[in-house]
């Protein structure tokens, strides 16, 4: 999967779940807007590591259709 920035990251929270809207990757960080507008980085690994465990998901820029 390749991102770019603008993607849609929907993350399950527990009985909750959130958009936020991904700004850059780079090999170490990964810079996302909350739904408030706040930034926020994570590593790298660590978002990967939510990806592929299912605790989130990533919209196409039109935030209508999932990528596989």
């Amino acid at each position: 999967m390749e991102l770019h920035g603008g993607e849609t990251i929907i993350f399950n929270l527990g009985d909750k779940k959130v958009k936020w809207r991904l700004s850059k990757i780079d090999t170490k960080l990964v810079k996302i807007f909350d739904e408030n507008g706040a930034y926020k980085q994570m590593p790298y690994d660590n978002f990967m590591e939510l990806l592929e465990k299912g605790h989130a998901e990533v919209l196409k820029n039109d935030g209508e259709d999932y990528i596989d």
